[in-house]
């Protein structure tokens, strides 16, 4: 932060007495930038050069290895723009959970929005009035600016549930790839919760919206990985690609998928409608089968990692040349009574199967349950409210890490569920895509 605001004392202080001891000759920050970078970026040369001389005296040499780690435009908390003079755009879902959202958005956040010094004038609010209404308002924004959003706008908002956060994603990598640019093009997405599961903010800890506006207010933000999801129409070999979709959060088919959608008329509930519709759900089971590949994040072939947007796993153009047979695995063949993606450690406040997840760390990690009686389910659903990750430990529970995924449906009587939208139930490739968007934090 003394770097991007061009602190030359502070640094000189702090590298020449206070923690020059402490500090590791290169420092990165969850973007992979150094400070030198920051400053570089900036314009402020003297702060550049005295942290570059640092580097190259305590042995550290040079830092330039970290500038081909995050290709979009520098982190919003490094570019001195203090938020009086952000541009903000918010969309607001007034259906989300139990249908407060515009009432919450009056009487709590635009007020603190203001007080922490956002303009009125400065913030454009957006009530939807139905389904990819903010992505086609986001493309509409391009269109009219002829540019880029970061033009635009610093921040955009989405206040409903993890859905309403899916569809501004989607809106803001959409128009970012329309214009040729990076993952992100500049802007960071915000999370203001008030759906029925919330699990983004479940797992930064926010317990509400005021929380939420608040970490919006101070403007943090890190890389969270996404999970780039194609699917295909049709039988093999005549395929038809359809768009890309981006999950930030999770992705999950069969029972999970149906305990979502399966509630939503019960919506009134708000989250205990997920408890109700499990329950429901495992006392008459339904057959769920898929074919499931996978590559796991350890087993990667080198170009795999050097190249992340490299597939193993395309049903349309196949394998790369040098990618063995060994880096592809497979569930076993059986019941999945349980299937969930992500790399978050909630996807509810009530629900955790991933206990220790990264949201950074470059690989998704897929818990499955295959074959799992009433009474397993029951038990596993029980286990998976703690954070101790005691149902990682039932027998026929297995969680593994993997960077890309194949999934084949069997059966029709499903669909998959990527942060809490419906989505058809084909034949669906997955690839994570790491340090794809900036989420405050």
């Amino acid at each position: 932060h003394a770097a991007a605001a061009g602190q030359l004392a502070v640094l000189q202080y702090a590298l020449g007495r206070g923690l020059a001891w402490e500090l590791p000759p290169i420092t990165t920050d969850r973007f992979g930038l150094t400070a030198a970078e920051v400053a570089a970026f900036r314009g402020h040369s003297e702060c550049e050069a005295l942290l570059r001389q640092h580097s190259n005296s305590s042995g550290g040499g040079s830092d330039t290895h970290s500038l081909q780690k995050w290709t979009g435009p520098l982190p919003l908390q490094y570019r001195g723009i203090p938020i009086w003079q952000w541009r903000a755009l918010a969309f607001v879902n007034p259906i989300s959970g139990t249908g407060k959202a515009v009432q919450r958005w009056e009487r709590w956040i635009s007020p603190m929005l203001q007080l922490a010094g956002l303009p009125r004038r400065s913030l454009t609010v957006v009530t939807t009035t139905h389904y990819l209404h903010a992505l086609e308002y986001l493309r509409e924004q391009l269109a009219a600016h002829g540019g880029t959003l970061q033009h635009s706008f610093e921040l955009i908002l989405g206040m409903g549930g993890d859905g309403m956060t899916h569809e501004v994603l989607n809106g803001v990598l959409s128009t970012a790839e329309q214009a040729g640019m990076g993952p992100v093009a500049g802007v960071a997405v915000a999370a203001i919760p008030s759906g029925s599961g919330n699990g983004f903010c479940a797992t930064m800890g926010w317990k509400g919206a005021v929380e939420a506006c608040a970490a919006v207010t101070e403007g943090i933000t890190r890389p969270v990985d996404l999970m780039r999801v194609t699917q295909f129409e049709g039988q093999p070999p005549s395929l038809r690609r359809l768009d890309p979709v981006y999950s930030f959060l999770a992705v999950t088919w069969g029972m999970m998928a149906d305990v979502d959608f399966d509630s939503e008329p019960r919506r009134w509930m708000g989250g205990s409608r997920f408890a109700l519709e499990s329950v429901l759900k495992m006392l008459a089971p339904k057959r769920y089968r898929a074919r499931v590949q996978f590559v796991r994040a350890e087993n990667a072939s080198a170009n795999h990692k050097r190249d992340p947007t490299v597939a193993l796993l395309d049903p349309q153009q196949g394998r790369p040349p040098g990618c063995g047979e060994g880096e592809v695995d497979a569930l076993p063949a059986g019941q999945l009574s349980y299937f969930y993606l992500t790399n978050f450690s909630h996807v509810a406040p009530d629900h955790i199967p991933c206990p220790t997840g990264d949201p950074s760390d470059g690989a998704v990690e897929l818990t499955a349950v295959l074959d799992g009686s009433r009474g397993e389910m029951t038990s596993f659903m029980l286990k998976a409210q703690t954070t101790d990750g005691a149902h990682l430990r039932l027998r026929k529970a297995t969680q593994v890490r993997v960077r890309e995924l194949l999934v084949e449906p069997t059966v029709r009587n499903t669909s998959f569920d990527i942060d809490g939208e419906r989505y058809p139930n084909v034949l669906s490739h997955l690839l994570v895509r790491p340090m794809g968007a900036a989420f405050i934090v």
